[in-house]
Parts: structure tokens; C-alpha cells; sequence
């Protein structure tokens, strides 16, 4: 995460630019959340939109699909049963609805269990900049519940949840994203 934060930095130092407004979406909601805890005066508006970054104790079928990989993982490095190894961890991922991480590659996946791996929730109280959070109601990648803890941590921030809209607002529905975002704005 820090490489991803350390490369928005240099870019924006390059274009010299203060004062910013940043709009970010999922994995780009984390990134938003590292510059904008440590560069907050920078910073005049800050969106995000669905963005990733928190923990919260999972529920009881998350817990279950966590155990039954880890289980399986265990039982799939015996010899024969190794030719199935890929398939399975497959439908366990798809099932944890993390399917960038079965398309991702070796080096890929290594880099998305240590950015999953970090918990960002401390740093949404360093942020200062005016926010706005805009979460779709139907989001399954990460469900409503975690936009509650987005805004229980940014003091200043106001939370928008879009209706009948999955986790990909600014696709799903582009008319209504672009109003929010614009009533926001100005």
C-alpha cells in the first residue's frame, strides 16, 4: 500500500498541484485513505466510493468458507488430491467473492494478500479533509455495513447510499453517481 501511496504523492508533487479533490473507487478507496490521512492539508474534498480498507469481524458463512479453505488447503497437499488443488481454491475464492485474485497471477496474488492483510480503519480518523462516502445498497463485494464504519471514523464526512445499486455505482448508474458527486463538489 505504501508504494501505491508513495507513487500518487510523486505524481501529484510533479504536477505541482495543492488543494485537491480525489474521487476513488474500491482498491483505489485505500490508496485515497493512506495519502489523505497523511497529506489531509492537501486535500480540500475527498470521495469514496465503495471504497475497500476496513475489517469487521466476518459472519458466520464467511467464517465457514475461511475454515472450509483453510481445511481443504490442509487435506489438498496430499499427492493425489494436488491436481485438484487449483480448481477447488478456485471456487473457495469465487465463493469469498474475490475472483481478481483467481485471475491474478503468483507475483499478483502475493502483493493482494499484503495489501488485503492491512486494516485501515485507524488511519480514517487521521483524515480531515471534507468527505463524501457513496455506497451502493446492494454492494456484495463490500457489503453496506462497512460504509457505517467509514463514517463512524471520518469526522467530517457524509454518507450516501445509493438504492437498487451493486458495488460499482459510477457503471451501474453514471446520471445518478455524477449528481451526488456534483452536488458535493460545489
Amino acid at each position: 500500500m505504501d508504494d501505491y501511496t508513495n507513487w500518487l504523492e510523486d505524481f501529484l508533487h510533479s504536477l505541482k498541484l495543492k488543494n485537491i479533490s480525489i474521487i476513488s473507487h474500491s482498491f483505489g478507496g485505500r490508496v485515497a485513505v493512506k495519502f489523505a490521512a497523511k497529506h489531509s492539508t492537501q486535500i480540500e474534498k475527498l470521495i469514496l466510493c465503495s471504497p475497500a480498507g476496513v475489517r469487521i469481524k466476518p459472519n458466520l458463512s464467511t467464517q465457514t468458507a475461511l475454515y472450509a479453505n483453510a481445511v481443504g488447503g490442509f487435506i489438498l497437499n496430499k499427492k493425489v488430491l494436488n491436481l485438484f488443488k487449483g480448481s477447488i481454491k478456485s471456487w473457495s475464492y469465487f465463493f469469498l467473492r474475490n475472483s481478481d485474485y483467481v485471475k491474478a497471477d503468483k507475483a499478483m496474488r502475493e502483493i493482494m494478500k499484503k495489501v488485503l492483510a492491512e486494516d485501515l480503519t485507524q488511519k480514517l480518523v487521521e483524515i480531515r479533509a471534507e468527505t463524501l462516502i457513496v455506497w451502493g445498497e446492494k454492494d456484495r463485494l463490500i457489503p453496506l455495513k462497512y460504509a457505517y464504519v467509514f463514517k463512524g471514523h471520518i469526522k467530517n464526512s457524509k454518507l450516501k447510499i445509493l438504492p437498487k445499486i451493486g458495488h460499482s455505482p459510477h457503471l451501474e448508474d453514471p446520471e445518478k453517481f455524477i449528481e451526488v458527486i456534483f452536488k458535493f463538489l460545489c
